[in-house]
């Protein structure tokens, strides 16, 4: 915008000077803010993609539960709350309980409190041990299998197996392969 301003007036010419650094600054401070909005509009989509991608692997994760664990509706709602639950208290990721459950439901387990057990005693056992996830719940389950125990009695076999492998010159996962 340009604005000639005739006479003599320096009083007036000094205060358009003014408007204009005024305007200026006021221009900088808009794109400032523009940018900042973009910025922060930008975080927040992705924040909800990741979040609608959270949901959605959980959700397929509890869907896979289900199947192989016959559970449905109400219990199989229970069952992923308590997995939430379960993955505030350790170290282990809800995905990471999910599989776990599954792997439980593939070899056998039933009833939601059976396996909210089997998965707390694995991620117990993984986060304590080198022997966790898939492999731990095969190697334990096929051992209770043979020895006739009740899944009620993965928890005391799993400190058994923590309990030789801190005693003996082996690891946990040695022991469990040789015990299988």
């Amino acid at each position: 915008v340009i604005i000639r301003i005739e006479g003599n007036s320096k009083a007036l010419q000094d205060e358009f000077q003014r408007i204009k650094k005024q305007t200026a600054n006021l221009e900088g401070q808009l794109r400032s803010v523009s940018k900042g909005s973009t910025i922060a509009f930008a975080a927040l989509a992705t924040t909800i993609g990741l979040t609608v991608k959270a949901f959605a692997t959980y959700e397929a994760g509890l869907v896979g539960v289900g199947k192989t664990a016959d559970l449905t509706g109400k219990e199989l709602e229970d069952f992923g709350k308590e997995v939430q639950k379960l993955a505030t208290e350790l170290p282990v990721a809800t995905k990471e309980l999910l599989a776990i459950a599954q792997t439980a439901g593939q070899l056998g387990v039933k009833g939601s409190k059976n396996l909210l057990k089997f998965t707390e005693t694995i991620a117990k056992l993984g986060t304590a041990s080198d022997l966790s996830g898939e492999e731990a719940a095969t190697a334990l389950t096929r051992i209770l299998n043979v020895t006739n125990e009740n899944i009620e009695s993965i928890d005391t076999f799993a400190s058994v197996i923590v309990a030789l492998g801190n005693s003996f010159a082996a690891t946990e996962s040695e022991i469990a392969h040789v015990t299988t």
